[in-house]
């Protein structure tokens, strides 16, 4: 029987994406140069900030750091972390992977600001690079989606592969922030309160406080006409929204215990949806089905005010097979209706 572990926290509408990413990108490193000058580029502007930072791998704080993380995940993956100044907090993930002996290797390489050290908490440094670990793990290292977001015009590429990366990248994040909780035993104050130092900037106040600020941020916008715009981060409020939502999961709750395969897929289907509700409310591009069915019901509507009065003119018959839906074809739709209408007192 499976045991519940952090590797079920995975956020699974990103694999919808990357199903859809992996071939276009795959053939656009084999028969496209200049994408593959772009990855070579985007590791070249990676190892150039590298060169200029400090390693401090052996520092007494990062290595406590390191083999915390290192107990929690149960990994040995080795981590490399270097310090670089910038005007912000900011954390750079890249992995290196080389042979030895023949033998395939893998190795994290994380550009941290020197706000990691004025900054936070030994439990935020922490959940910043078990964040970035996160990534390695998901294989979401393996796609440099946003310096391809930034060239994309130049790939003669699709806009449908554009939006997929997009749609990618933001469900990555949410699944690095779920997996990152492992990192702060399953306590999402320690990573919301991370995530509002890293992302506003802001310390002085209490980040306890802003978390409950942002909650309410969240809200009002998932309950308002405008949605937020489709970038390759989660805006924070929603961040901060799944994580306080998911926390009363029973998947939480049973981590670490043996359940059955039923248990187990309940358990993840069921947590999956609180995310799916959350991220419809504000970004709902993600969701092709449930735009389907929304169209759907418009269309029924269109329908129901048409035959409202039992008449149904042409100017209406006209307005009806312009609409464009995604769901149903208006013209098939239309023969259907007509076939109903002959059968009943409709005139």
């Amino acid at each position: 029987m499976p045991i519940v572990t952090h590797h079920d926290l995975k956020y699974l509408r990103e694999d919808i994406y990357y199903q859809r990413l992996k071939p276009v990108y795959d053939e656009l490193l084999k028969n496209n140069a200049e994408c593959a000058g772009l990855i070579a580029q985007d590791h070249a502007n990676f190892y150039h900030l590298l060169s200029t930072a400090l390693r401090i791998d052996k520092h007494p704080v990062v290595e406590a750091i390191k083999q915390t993380i290192y107990r929690q995940y149960e990994l040995d993956i080795p981590i490399h972390v270097f310090q670089f100044q910038a005007a912000w907090p900011r954390s750079l993930a890249s992995n290196r992977v080389f042979f030895k002996d023949g033998v395939e290797k893998n190795e994290l390489l994380v550009l941290v600001s020197q706000h990691f050290f004025n900054d936070f908490s030994f439990q935020e440094q922490v959940a910043i690079l078990g964040h970035e670990l996160c990534h390695l793990m998901l294989g979401h290292l393996e796609i440099p989606a946003r310096h391809m977001l930034q060239k994309q015009s130049d790939l003669g590429v699709s806009m449908d592969f554009r939006l997929n990366l997009i749609k990618w990248s933001l469900c990555a994040e949410i699944s690095s922030d779920l997996f990152a909780l492992r990192a702060c035993d399953f306590k999402p104050r320690i990573l919301g309160t991370t995530l509002i130092k890293a992302y506003s900037g802001i310390k002085a106040l209490d980040s306890i406080d802003l978390v409950f600020v942002l909650l309410d941020q969240c809200d009002e916008l998932a309950n308002s006409v405008k949605t937020a715009d489709l970038t390759v981060h989660p805006i924070l409020p929603l961040r901060i929204k799944v994580l306080d939502a998911t926390r009363h999961c029973e998947i939480f709750k049973r981590m670490g215990e043996e359940v059955s395969e039923e248990e187990l897929e309940k358990m993840k289907s069921d947590f999956n949806q609180v995310i799916d509700d959350l991220v419809y409310k504000v970004n709902p591009e993600l969701f092709d089905e449930r735009i389907k069915e929304d169209h759907d019901l418009f269309l029924l509507a269109a329908v129901a005010v048409i035959l409202s009065d039992g008449n149904v003119s042409q100017e209406a018959l006209v307005v009806l097979t312009q609409l464009t839906f995604t769901a149903k074809d208006p013209q098939q739709y239309m023969k259907e209706i007509q076939q109903r209408i002959s059968s009943s007192n409709y005139t």
